[in-house]
């Protein structure tokens, strides 16, 4: 128990949680850093300038007004007046756990 303080406060490594299971694992810190780089770079993940979410949630009350307008259905404009706007929506964010059951251990 001794040692995983000290690996706590060691800056050579980085201690994160594996993507299954209750585990932690410890990783070079530079060979963490290059694998989350190439992560990045491989093109399967993009940056967002912009939080959508706004957007998203414009476009829907819009539409499901038009759909209280079309249908004169009751129910259209009860779902629009009651879609909540929460301010606590957040863009996705990359975790980048350890994938310890597949092989070289992928983010």
């Amino acid at each position: 128990m001794r040692s995983l303080e000290h690996l706590k406060w060691d800056q050579s490594v980085v201690i994160i949680k594996a993507d299954k299971g209750n585990m932690v694992f410890i990783m070079n810190i530079d060979a963490y850093n290059t694998k989350v780089a190439e992560l990045l770079q491989s093109g399967m993940h993009a940056t967002m300038l912009k939080d959508s979410a706004d957007n998203v949630r414009k476009t829907l009350q819009v539409k499901l007004s038009d759909l209280f307008v079309e249908t004169d259905e009751e129910r259209m404009f009860d779902i629009a007046k009651r879609l909540k706007w929460t301010t606590t929506v957040k863009c996705p964010e990359l975790f980048c756990l350890a994938k310890v059951h597949k092989e070289n251990m992928p983010l």
